[in-house]
């Protein structure tokens, strides 16, 4: 016979620990109350209900009062629960079988259903999940972690879990009732800072740290611990989904969030396929694209995955939301015959006005006419936003305009959220092109399919004393599809053969969008990080021998603006960011993630781009000290993985120093 033990770790929980043991009745052989310092008559109540009492004295560590509460078990199999869990009727009774049958087939765990609710508000259900209750007694199973603890064998998972039917077997769970949750989330979050100043694993806390700050409205370190989470890809815990959710929920009113809140759905997607409701929020992030035949494609998808589940991961979708979408794909499905502009034209401006016009003149002008133009005013101090009035008015002319100064990556986000053409191409607002360089991009993507066409420019200095004249550069001398192998074509932006510059280039917007490519919010290399993706992910990348984008340059660029400290810093924490954004894709990339050869290829490219970049001459002429500070500023906690990176970027700031 299979003895089982119901184990509990206690501190003034008279009321809930009476009602838990007692939906427990018949389906256990032993209890085990450790107490870590009730007052309340909690040791009583216990003894009386025939429990063995131990105390143990609490050190704001969960893991040890239970890994003591498993050594006073004799049970060969442990029922572990919170003393505010209790069984629904009628679920007790089958603990017995199901050890029964898991001990049979050499089952170590066994996983439980628990709804969690609000007694506080009418009973309101706040989640569904799997939770791991009950155990072998095992000397090689022990809890990790000072709060949020975790059931390892040896220090790893536990591999061959299953799990107890849903129908026959149910805990309710009333920890995170209203009064209660905030002052859990202020316990949760004390004890969770203090281990990530000890663990040498802060990436099993950051999924916790999210929870935390959203249980308490901090929806901006929420949003930060949760994307460090979602970065680590899916775990075998359970709710390993809850980052995912988090995330999508503080972004899902952020109209200035959207390529944000597309990137976490993407991959929610990935990570959770069997999810209806990540596959449903994917389908109205296309739509708002005005994606409308993906959208709905993606909606049924959804429905789908709503009537084959068979998941254990937690899953909100439900008949409700299944008719609501399929209405909406139907809207969708009206919505997708209407008319578009061939090519949408995004232009950023910001203190432009001296070019702005020659610009405006020469994309209005082009001899390839279905296109919309989309201009985005940054909030300049110049003349630029009235000169954009001019031609406001103009029938294919959009103008929009940022709530405040907002930078390069974010502008040209806005415009590309607002995009609705097949293809779109970027032009800075001090540049011009000429009058076929639109015809020509589209001509070349409709005849080969690519998703994207690349062509050279002609550049000329502004700031010289005589007239200067154009210079070409083109990147070939013939017309052809970049090799599909990625080795190649990495090796081809390793040798700078390819321009990682946004502009001179046509892309058709569904590929950037399902793809989630976007520009990231950085003073320096957005550019890069928005090229890359681009070039790998694309299956047709076509190059051309024209020279029809006109590039000026001059020294109002952003990175010759502000001093040299503010430069700096931008410089430093840019430098960082990218290099986390790197590590993050190729983890995620299929097309990269099992390659070291590319993996390495793209590192170096990085590091030496980088450390070459705009800011190398300005770091050269401050001295080491100042920069310490400045490094100092920018390496927060969130960098801390970071450390080699930011040593080597100091040495390479102290060789600068000193060279001639």
């Amino acid at each position: 016979m299979i003895m089982i033990t119901l184990c509990y770790i206690v501190r003034d929980e008279r009321m809930a620990l009476q009602k838990s043991i007692a939906s427990c009745a018949g389906c256990y052989d032993e209890l085990v109350v450790v107490d870590t310092g009730s007052t309340d008559g909690t040791i009583e109540l216990a003894e009386m209900l025939g429990a063995r009492v131990i105390s143990f004295p609490w050190q704001d560590d969960f893991s040890a009062a239970r890994n003591f509460a498993i050594e006073q078990c004799r049970g060969d199999w442990i029922l572990f629960l919170d003393a505010d869990e209790y069984f629904a009727e009628g679920s007790a009774v089958h603990i017995p079988m199901a050890v029964s049958k898991a001990q049979q087939a050499n089952v170590p765990a066994l996983l439980i259903w628990r709804r969690d609710v609000d007694y506080d508000n009418y009973g309101e259900m706040l989640a569904e999940l799997y939770v791991m209750r009950l155990f072998r007694r095992d000397s090689q199973f022990r809890y990790e972690g000072l709060i949020h603890e975790q059931l390892c064998e040896r220090g790893k998972e536990i591999q061959n879990v299953a799990a107890v039917p849903r129908d026959r077997c149910c805990l309710i769970h009333t920890g995170y009732s209203g009064k209660l949750s905030r002052n859990k989330a202020e316990r949760n979050l004390r004890i969770l800072l203090k281990e990530l100043r000890q663990t040498a694993r802060p990436q099993r806390l950051y999924g916790f740290l999210a929870d935390a700050y959203y249980g308490l409205a901090d929806n901006e370190q929420a949003l930060h611990y949760a994307w460090l989470d979602v970065g680590l890809g899916r775990r075998m815990v359970t709710y390993a989904s809850r980052s995912w959710r988090i995330l999508l929920h503080l972004l899902a009113d952020r109209r200035d969030k959207y390529f944000e809140r597309l990137a976490a759905v993407k991959s929610a997607v990935k990570e959770f396929p069997e999810i209806a409701e990540f596959h449903a929020e994917y389908a109205e992030c296309l739509a708002e694209a005005q994606l409308y035949e993906k959208a709905g494609q993606e909606a049924e998808k959804a429905i789908r995955t709503f009537q084959d589940y068979r998941g254990i991961e937690p899953m909100f979708f439900n008949e409700e939301m299944a008719a609501l979408l399929m209405k909406r794909a139907s809207d969708w499905n009206d919505r997708k015959k209407g008319e578009h502009s061939a090519v949408s034209v995004i232009v950023p401006v910001y203190n432009a006005g001296h070019w702005l016009r020659p610009c405006l003149e020469s994309i209005l002008g082009q001899t390839f006419k279905n296109f919309e133009l989309i201009l985005v005013e940054d909030h300049s101090l110049d003349n630029s936003f009235s000169i954009c009035q001019e031609v406001a008015a103009l029938p294919k002319v959009r103008l929009l305009r940022t709530e405040k100064n907002s930078g390069a990556a974010v502008v040209r986000n806005v415009g590309l959220q607002a995009a609705s053409g097949k293809y779109v191409t970027f032009i800075d607002a001090d540049d011009e092109v000429e009058l076929d360089y639109l015809a020509n991009l589209y001509r070349a993507a409709e005849e080969s399919g690519a998703e994207v066409v690349l062509m050279g420019c002609k550049s000329r200095e502004e700031n010289t004393a005589s007239e200067a004249v154009w210079q070409e550069y083109p990147i070939t001398n013939r017309e052809y599809l970049l090799p599909t192998d990625i080795h190649s074509r990495v090796k081809a932006l390793f040798q700078q053969i390819l321009p990682t510059v946004p502009w001179g280039r046509l892309i058709r917007r569904d590929f950037l969008i399902t793809h989630g490519i976007y520009f990231r919010d950085m003073k320096y290399y957005e550019d890069s990080l928005f090229q890359i993706p681009v070039l790998i992910e694309a299956d047709k990348y076509l190059l051309l021998p024209a020279t029809k984008y006109r590039y000026r340059v001059h020294g109002n660029s952003v990175t010759h603006l502000g001093t040299i400290e503010e430069r700096i810093k931008n410089y430093i924490s840019s430098c960082i960011k990218a290099f986390q954004w790197l590590q993050l894709y190729i983890r995620k990339s299929d097309k990269i993630k099992h390659s070291p050869v590319i993996r390495s290829m793209l590192e170096l490219y990085f590091m030496d781009y980088l450390f070459k970049g705009p800011m190398r001459e300005a770091v050269g002429k401050l001295p080491l000290e100042k920069i310490q500070l400045v490094v100092d500023d920018v390496t927060q906690l969130e960098f801390r993985e970071n450390a080699d990176f930011v040593a080597l970027l100091m040495m390479k700031c102290l060789h600068n120093n000193h060279t001639p």
